[in-house]
């Protein structure tokens, strides 16, 4: 079984598309990193902040935009962030909130595993209306769409997956089927981001068979 990431790199100047695999044998992984057309033959693939669009998506189509995130979530400080604030990342919020280290060397998500979202978190830092990309604001509107759907997953899957066809994607892939990055030659170890109310922000993964 294969699961896949694919990178860009530079071949002298020329950009050239690469997939980088673990390779799961009885053996153990092994890794390869060779050309391949525009889909990978594995079984996963990440879609990481693309869910942004999905969970984008389906805000806008099952919400009300121009309506403020309180109304969804009383406990809410701030009055006047609407759920279009949230889509666009025009709310003001930071990319994470101040209670996780963000680093590009550890799952800075880790101590948000199992732990709900801390809406006293939520806490301006621009002012509203101004572009800054936000992963707290994500992981607001899937508490949004958990309020008024029961589930933000649950809503993306019959407002747009299903329809689309794509019955296989999910937030808990198998052991066997984590794709696993590497860095520096080593495996990394895959960050538990579907356990945490972050998953709304890049977590949707997709069996592209």
């Amino acid at each position: 079984m294969i699961t896949t990431l694919v990178s860009w790199y530079m071949n002298g100047n020329v950009p050239c598309r690469n997939w980088r695999a673990s390779v799961t044998t009885p053996d153990g992984r092994r890794s390869v990193r060779e050309r391949a057309g525009p889909y990978a033959e594995g079984p996963l693939l990440e879609w990481g902040s693309i869910t942004k669009r999905v969970v984008g998506t389906t805000a806008a189509m099952t919400l009300e935009p121009e309506r403020p995130v309180r109304s969804y979530l009383p406990d809410l400080a701030d009055p006047d962030m609407t759920v279009a604030d949230l889509v666009h990342h025009t709310s003001g919020l930071p990319r994470v909130p101040a209670t996780i280290r963000d680093s590009p060397f550890r799952d800075p998500y880790r101590s948000a595993v199992g732990v709900p979202l801390d809406l006293t978190s939520a806490v301006a830092v621009a002012p509203r209306g101004q572009y800054g990309y936000s992963n707290l604001g994500y992981a607001l509107l899937g508490a949004v769409l958990d309020a008024v759907h029961g589930d933000w997953f649950d809503a993306e899957v019959e407002q747009l997956l299903g329809p689309a066809g794509i019955a296989s994607a999910t937030l808990a892939p198998a052991v066997i089927e984590r794709i696993i990055p590497r860095r520096f030659g080593r495996a990394v170890r895959p960050w538990n981001l579907g356990a945490t109310s972050f998953a709304s922000a890049a977590r949707d993964l997709v069996d592209i068979r």
